[in-house]
């Protein structure tokens, strides 16, 4: 990687690389560039400091594919294969040996006829205005859940656009209609915006999403969930709820 401008965020990465590190990065004559593809490699192999978002979002998926698991519900996490016939292999883009053309996170059958696909998001602060008349908690948990319902309204526009621009790629004329990837993209109801909030705030879709997860799962359990005379759904729901909450909340405290 070449260095074109020694900008500040640059030249702190570089000072750290140096004084924490140890690595010794070559320079050239010429002022304002650091030439670093000496040691490219290593480079991408540190472990720098950060990765939230990708921690948040990872600690929250795993902890819903283990629900609808534990409920017996078919799930599959990052179904590649939805979309890789419609995908020309000139147009495809790799992340390893993992397709990423379109893969949503998350797809879940609930059985025939009914099969969902979902994006997780994950939100790690919210700013919030100074309002006197309303307590700081109240407003904090308010506007939480304002933004993970903004988020969310914005998958499966996200889904839509992208559909579409793969087939643009592919040759097919842009002409409003609908090219191979968005019509097998719209065999699926709307994709599911599932976000997160920082405090265990759940997105509508999240919650929906939930709610049938766990009438289902109560029809497949039967009588291995004793709850003392409760509906098994609404025991179910609640379990998944709370556990995805402090899923999200552990995960935005490391």
């Amino acid at each position: 990687t070449t260095c074109a401008r020694r900008t500040p965020k640059i030249r702190d990465s570089i000072f750290f690389l140096r004084g924490n590190i140890g690595l010794e990065l070559p320079r050239r004559s010429n002022p304002g560039r650091e030439i670093v593809e000496e040691r490219g490699r290593s480079l991408a192999a540190m472990r720098f400091p950060g990765g939230s978002y990708i921690r948040r979002h990872n600690t929250v998926l795993n902890e819903l594919f283990a629900i609808c698991h534990n409920y017996r519900i078919g799930t599959v996490l990052e179904p590649s294969q939805l979309f890789i016939d419609l995908i020309q292999p000139s147009e495809a883009s790799y992340r390893g040996e993992q397709n990423v053309g379109i893969t949503p996170d998350i797809k879940i059958n609930f059985g025939p006829g009914e099969v969902r696909i979902g994006d997780v998001k994950t939100l790690g602060d919210v700013r919030t205005a100074s309002i006197r008349s309303v307590s700081n908690a109240t407003r904090t948990a308010s506007a939480a859940q304002q933004a993970v319902n903004k988020r969310q309204a914005r998958v499966n526009g996200q889904y839509q656009r992208r559909a579409k621009t793969i087939d643009r790629q592919q040759g097919h004329p842009d002409d409003g209609s609908q090219g191979p990837v968005e019509r097998r993209l719209n065999e699926f109801p709307p994709v599911l915006g599932l976000v997160t909030g920082p405090r265990g705030e759940l997105s509508s879709d999240f919650v929906a999403l939930i709610t049938r997860v766990a009438k289902v799962g109560a029809e497949r359990l039967e009588d291995d969930t004793p709850v003392g005379g409760a509906r098994p759904d609404s025991f179910l729901k609640w379990r998944a709820t709370a556990r995805l909450g402090m899923a999200a909340q552990r995960a935005n405290a490391q």
